[in-house]
């Protein structure tokens, strides 16, 4: 309500050579023209979304969110309930009032980057990066996994302090991938090779100083429940048929050690060689 205030509001009545003028904003509301949002998609989609599914919504976004950070602009409350499906235009990103604040902090804000630590009240496009792997990891993992995750964080740390589970989860994830025999790097020596690359930063970051000060809120058997649900995680995402194509993009949204992470330089899924026919639409919604 307050968002959709702001952006309705009219500046005061003035005067211009006599004459009474004032200033009309116009608010375009496109989410009635989508069939559907992705949170949708993951609430039915019990063991985890398509690969098609998955590989074109991450595209779609980071093909949106390259356009913004181009202009300097970060969107700021990247989640599944914003990417909304558009019938012959794929899925689009929306709510752009979110520019205006972040409306769900715990889900959207970067652990490291959207600290107080590193520069509070400041919009940065790494948010926007962290939102959209945690958007991956949602739709990969499937609801019941990752509500699961959601229900244990709140019973560590409150739902406003929990930086420091995302931040243990992401990194144990990231160095899962980057060190485990998971099952496609086994064929892989290339993938094994770069992913090793995200275990490396994830290592740094967990000795860095700002992650030591946040880490200080938990006890050692808190961290540790944070850091095997980051394992769990890596182990079914790794066995998606989606990883192979959706893997770089999605460590390079979730390496929080990188302060600098933006759409332009994060790497973009491949180019998808499935369809959205057939069996990958077997899903209708109405509304």
């Amino acid at each position: 309500g307050r968002e959709l205030a702001e952006v309705l509001c009219v500046s005061p009545p003035g005067t211009y050579k006599g004459r009474e003028q004032r200033t009309m904003r116009l608010l375009c509301s496109v989410f009635d023209l989508a069939s559907y949002d992705a949170s949708k998609i993951y609430k039915e989609q019990r063991a985890g979304a398509s690969a098609a599914m998955v590989t074109n919504i991450l595209r779609d976004v980071g093909l949106a969110l390259r356009s913004m950070h181009a202009c300097g602009s970060a969107h700021g409350d990247v989640k599944l309930a914003n990417i909304l499906y558009v019938e012959h235009d794929g899925y689009l990103l929306g709510d752009l009032p979110a520019l205006l604040r972040a409306t769900t902090r715990t889900f959207t804000i970067d652990p490291i980057a959207g600290s107080a630590a590193v520069d509070a009240g400041r919009r940065m496009l790494a948010n926007d990066c962290w939102g959209l792997g945690v958007v991956g990891l949602q739709l990969m993992a499937g609801p019941a996994r990752f509500r699961t995750i959601l229900t244990n964080f709140k019973k560590i740390l409150e739902p406003g302090k929990a930086g420091p589970c995302w931040l243990i989860m992401a990194m144990s994830f990231l160095h899962a991938l980057g060190t485990s025999s998971l099952s496609p790097k086994q064929s892989n020596p290339e993938l094994a090779r770069e992913m090793s690359f995200y275990a490396t930063h994830a290592r740094k970051l967990l000795h860095s100083t700002t992650a030591k000060a946040m880490l200080h809120l938990m006890s050692r058997p808190q961290r540790e429940v944070c850091r095997e649900f980051g394992v769990k995680l890596a182990r079914t995402v790794a066995n998606h048929p989606a990883f192979e194509h959706v893997w770089k993009q999605l460590a390079y949204c979730l390496d929080s050690s990188n302060l600098a992470r933006n759409a332009i330089a994060m790497p973009l899924s491949d180019a998808v060689p499935f369809s959205l026919s057939g069996n990958d639409t077997v899903i209708h919604f109405s509304g």
